[in-house]
């Protein structure tokens, strides 16, 4: 690879605070964090990684063209890796901060600890990133890179010290041990609304028609008995009347006639939006959109109309015909896509809407393991099997013993750890089993220990939201793997400050 010729600037110095203990410690840890992500170098990784990603996507675009391959000049490369570099670290501390896009960006602005955090504390000026470059940043990175670099950061943290050496890469005395791990599942939850069968009804039209609107503004209208806002009016009485009959005298046969009623506007509603769909495919080129918006609204009514014939089905089935649905053919959302229905009993919640997600912790806290699943989950047993066979063949530790729940309890995962060596401190399922193991003191120390992976969880959430505010499956596994990364970083760094922390008593002495 070519080196980089990157001229060093003046950067301000910090203004020094006094009287506020809370602040110290956050710069503290600010500046730790920072130093764990130079020493691991995952900050230059990833710029690297970005730098290799637009020279493939630069020799496509030419091949495309018919143009031989070209490399991208110096300037360019230099500025993505500069950009990549605070881009990431800018990821990162906006999901430690838990913050939206806009709020973070304009406190970076006026935060010269997040700009030297950032790498963008220049002495003359600094030059702050827009939401915009941060959030086309944040959803392009891969979900399976991500995963990576938490692999690479964990391993220099489990990392042995050198001959001679006082600290090993990320500069702890005392490596990070994962020979105690527990294990977990949540729901993490979509951004929607709960799925009503004739609610879904009201969605699609609402989205078809102010996607018609659109159209009609921009100076395209086919023929339609009143304005595309006159029939989103309609449909809210239609619901509202059904949200009104439900207790009232022959409610069932009020919910069936005023489903009838929704059925028969739709009809009408999803053919007009057909016909505007029609004329901006044809004629967009005379309007004020581009080509890439146009396809924008023509995809957005296109997807409405290619579920709406299952929704008004699964709405006829529950109400009118009364007859049950099996989860695996609900739509839960007309939006979003892969969610499941997860039933887990809690009191919370009793039925949750989104994807299973695992997660293993070791002793300290730090999550070691996370797989968030895109289809039904397989079952907690076989998902805790596969995180013991990647642990094992990526970390250069090995598991000692493993906690969980009774959820994780199988005959299958009883015969891995023995097979495995590893101490079983799995709950069992059955009362007796349960009782005849509560007599070894380690099962108890580790079940005890166990209870906290439900505040790491609560932990995580804080970091990625629950519900995660991310559209599509993809782009929640990325920010849900940007989450995890900026955790074990911020643990790394509040473990590193405590093993440099000189106790009293040795001062003393």
């Amino acid at each position: 690879m070519n080196i980089l010729h990157e001229q060093l600037k003046l950067d301000t110095p910090l203004l020094k605070i006094v009287g506020n203990v809370d602040y110290d410690r956050h710069l503290a840890e600010l500046a730790m964090m920072s130093e764990i992500i130079s020493d691991a170098g995952i900050d230059k990784e990833v710029a690297l990684f970005l730098i290799e990603r637009a020279q493939q996507r630069c020799d496509a675009s030419r091949a495309r063209k018919g143009l031989s391959p070209t490399a991208l000049s110096d300037r360019i490369t230099l500025r993505i890796y500069q950009d990549g570099r605070t881009l990431f670290r800018a990821a990162l501390l906006r999901k430690f901060s838990g913050e939206s896009l806009r709020v973070f960006c304009c406190s970076v602005a006026e935060s010269p600890s997040r700009q030297q955090f950032c790498l963008i504390n220049r002495f003359v000026e600094a030059k702050i990133f827009s939401k915009s470059s941060l959030c086309d940043f944040e959803n392009d990175l891969p979900a399976d890179y991500l995963k990576k670099i938490h692999g690479k950061i964990l391993i220099a943290a489990c990392g042995k010290l050198a001959p001679g050496a006082e600290v090993n890469q990320l500069g702890f005395s005392t490596p990070i041990s994962i020979g105690e791990c527990y294990a977990d599942t949540t729901c993490v939850q979509a951004n929607i609304h709960y799925p009503v069968d004739w609610m879904l009804l009201r969605d699609a039209t609402r989205t078809m028609m102010l996607a018609c609107d659109l159209i009609r503004n921009a100076g395209l209208r086919h023929r339609m008995p009143c304005e595309p806002k006159e029939f989103i009016s309609k449909i809210n009485s239609l619901c509202m009347q059904m949200a009104q009959c439900r207790r009232k005298k022959d409610s069932k046969k009020k919910r069936k006639n005023i489903l009838r009623l929704m059925k028969k506007l739709l009809k009408k509603i999803a053919c007009h939006a057909e016909r505007h769909a029609k004329l901006l495919e044809d004629y967009w080129a005379e309007t004020i959109y581009s080509e890439l918006e146009a396809k924008a609204i023509i995809d957005r009514i296109q997807n409405i109309l290619r579920q709406l014939p299952a929704a008004i089905f699964q709405a006829h089935e529950r109400i009118i015909g009364e007859r049950r649905i099996p989860n695996g053919q609900k739509i839960l959302s007309l939006y979003e896509d892969e969610l499941h229905v997860i039933v887990r009993g809690k009191a919370g919640s009793e039925t949750e809407f989104g994807n299973t997600l695992m997660l293993v912790e070791q002793a300290d806290g730090l999550i070691v393991d996370f797989k968030l699943c895109r289809e039904q989950s397989p079952g907690d047993p076989t998902l805790l099997a596969h995180s013991i066979d990647y642990i094992e063949s990526t970390m250069p530790d090995k598991i000692k013993a493993i906690a969980t729940d009774r959820g994780f309890d199988s005959p299958n995962i009883r015969q891995l750890l023995d097979a495995k060596n590893i101490f079983n401190a799995v709950c069992p399922r059955s009362i007796p089993a349960y009782i005849e193991k509560s007599k070894n003191p380690q099962f108890r120390r580790h079940q005890k220990r166990r209870a906290q992976t439900e505040g790491r969880i609560a932990i995580v959430n804080g970091f990625s939201g629950n519900p995660q505010l991310q559209k599509s499956f993809v782009h929640r596994e990325i920010h849900l793997a940007l989450s995890v990364l900026s955790h074990n970083i911020r643990k790394l760094a509040k473990l590193r400050l405590a093993q440099q922390t000189t106790p009293l008593a040795a001062v003393a002495a």
